[in-house]
């Protein structure tokens, strides 16, 4: 039964030590990469977007979206 609660006690430690990894991780990336562009609410959802003035005021307003697997700066190459 020691040994039960032993394993136990190990799995819960583990997963633990690697959501503490996770968590730092995700903080020193953030950190050393900010977000481009800026927030803004709509109906409590926070929106990321960016402005790209026209280069022609002739050109018709254009919107990216994208889903989560994608870059911002996948649109401005």
């Amino acid at each position: 039964m020691n040994l039960l609660y032993a394993l136990a006690a190990l799995g819960v430690g583990s997963l633990l030590l690697l959501a503490g990894v996770s968590a730092i991780g995700a903080w020193r990336t953030e950190s050393r990469f900010p977000p481009v562009g800026a927030f803004v609410e709509v109906d409590g959802a926070s929106i990321h977007y960016v402005h790209m003035p026209a280069t022609s005021p002739d050109l018709p307003p254009l919107v990216f979206i994208h889903g989560a697997s994608a870059n911002l700066n996948d649109q401005m190459v």
